[in-house]
């Protein structure tokens, strides 16, 4: 889903709002960079919509198999940390990314969710 790709085969021109996530149906989602980057940016702001994101957080969580998996980056800790550890497994990772070859490398923290019940 993507709010920018033609309607094709295995793709829905969408956004994550407009999109009503079914419970139990996905194995495997995957956020490259886009929605949980979002709602770390709007968590951070004075008046930003966090409660949005936070509802839409929980409705792709609940959308996920038994044993199904969420994938994405950068990690949210500010709502990762109230994920019961019976109902998920959380694993956080960091992907060093180099920008250029005389620059520091850019330390991103990303997650897999697993959901356990």
């Amino acid at each position: 889903m993507d709010r920018i790709t033609n309607d094709k085969l295995y793709t829905i021109q969408t956004d994550w709002f407009n999109y009503e996530l079914k419970p139990n149906y996905w194995g495997t989602i995957i956020s490259h960079l886009s929605f949980t980057n979002h709602f770390k940016r709007t968590h951070l702001k004075k008046n930003g919509n966090y409660i949005k994101y936070a509802r839409k957080y929980m409705e792709l969580l609940n959308s996920l198999k038994l044993d199904g998996e969420f994938y994405y980056t950068p990690n949210l800790p500010f709502i990762e940390q109230f994920l019961s550890p019976k109902s998920y497994k959380i694993n956080n990772y960091f992907l060093n990314y180099d920008i250029q070859r005389n620059r520091e490398p850019l330390d991103i923290m990303s997650v897999r969710i697993k959901k356990l019940s």
